[in-house]
């Protein structure tokens, strides 16, 4: 597996050097190339300590390391509000542009399952070290490395410093001081991470969707603090909104494929907004094939494509369905949902956890994996209807499934 460096710098060359020395020094693998995150004037600092003076190069020869080729297009120069080479960020929108730059960069680099990645905060501003940590915390994965450089009293920051020398170099401080390069202690520090990228929706995993870092952090607090969530689903456009008044950031469109599995979505969603009283908490896992239930989702279907079912068993509804050429050939998988039901005479236990798994696999999509699956249908019911104790993952035997939200009233609009 090849390694990448990946480093933030400010007007300091010298921290990519040090940071390559320290690798060397602990024996870690050699990267086979370098990305730099930094500022227009910075790429300019950079490009001529590295490349014009050389640095890199003497640096490779000194540790009898191979040469790493660095060009103009690894200097990454983040970008302002306005999408220009930002100078220095100053202004709230400037550092929200540099967010969203550096988790879109770490988001596409971590693609390649084949390279791993180094990443050093030991340059560029506070703001900076700290989104790309925050970036390795949500896309880093188990091989990926993060690093702080520590550089002995009067080397670190000086202009002449780039590594400790083998032989006898003399620099001097502010102060007229001599110091010699080869006196200097240069140490990595390994800064452990945790790594919460299974957290990340899907759809931002992917190359090219570009990350709003903002948007995706409130999501993720959102998931653990579900009483702020408000959700409109639009029942024919299989759709779900997911909204906050605590979190104005968030306006999110999440789209379901599976008209079948969306049915039953719905029916669990209105469930929701019942009372005890009235009778919820009847959408359990079947122990046996349940005739009932393939007969809710199909009338549900039904209404869903304004249809007008003349049957009234399960097997009779679900291959009239199949007699509409409209409905088939926008759901071409309907005949291969449907036929395990007939064949079986009703909805098995397994099926019925199939089709939660195609919801989850839309949520997830679209959602951080807490927010998603606070929308998940789960075991809320008790057989009275009233909820239970304790619910999440532990199975309760005949429970019924609801949404776990704590004011569904309030919360849930159904359109």
């Amino acid at each position: 597996m090849k390694t990448m460096l990946l480093a933030v710098s400010g007007m300091s060359p010298a921290i990519i050097t040090e940071t390559l020395y320290g690798i060397n020094k602990r024996g870690d693998a050699w990267p086979k190339s370098i990305k730099i995150i930094t500022t227009s004037i910075g790429a300019e600092k950079i490009w001529q300590g590295l490349v014009e003076h050389q640095q890199l190069e003497h640096l490779c020869v000194e540790l009898d390391k191979p040469l790493i080729q660095i060009t103009r297009e690894d200097i990454l120069v983040v970008p302002n509000a306005a999408g220009e080479p930002v100078v220095d960020a100053r202004s709230e929108e400037d550092h929200e542009a540099l967010a969203n730059f550096i988790m879109s960069t770490v988001r596409d680099l971590t693609q390649d399952d084949h390279t791993s990645i180094h990443a050093s905060l030991a340059g560029g501003r506070k703001t900076m070290t700290f989104y790309l940590g925050y970036a390795m915390t949500l896309f880093g994965r188990h091989f990926d490395r993060l690093s702080h450089v520590l550089v002995s009293e009067g080397f670190e920051g000086h202009p002449d410093f780039y590594f400790p020398t083998r032989s006898s170099r003399e620099i001097t401080n502010r102060d007229g001081e001599k110091l010699d390069t080869k006196n200097a202690v240069v140490t990595l520090a390994d800064i452990p991470f945790i790594r919460q990228r299974q957290l990340v929706p899907e759809m931002l995993t992917e190359f090219g969707e570009r990350v709003n870092f903002r948007k995706l952090v409130d999501q993720i607090n959102l998931g653990e603090d579900v009483k702020h969530l408000k959700l409109q689903v639009n029942a024919k456009a299989q759709t779900v909104r997911i909204s906050s008044p605590a979190y104005p950031s968030i306006d999110v469109e999440v789209g379901f494929s599976g008209i079948w599995s969306w049915t039953l979505y719905l029916l669990i969603l209105e469930e929701s907004l019942l009372q005890p009283e009235q009778g919820r908490g009847g959408f359990t896992r079947p122990s046996k094939p349940d005739d009932i239930l393939p007969i809710m989702m199909a009338t549900k279907l039904a209404a869903l494509k304004d249809i007008q079912l003349r049957s009234e068993t399960a097997n009779e509804m679900l291959n009239e369905l199949l007699q509409y050429d409209q409905l088939v050939d926008a759901h071409p998988n309907l005949e291969r949902t449907f036929k395990p039901i007939i064949e079986k005479g009703g909805v098995t236990g397994s099926q019925f956890d199939s089709y939660l798994q195609q919801l989850q696999k839309s949520l997830q999509h679209a959602l951080p994996k807490n927010l998603a699956n606070a929308l998940l249908p789960t075991q809320i019911y008790g057989e009275d209807g009233a909820l239970l104790n304790n619910t999440g993952k532990s199975k309760h035997k005949g429970a019924g499934y609801g949404i776990a939200l704590p004011e569904p009233l309030q919360q849930i609009d159904i359109v």
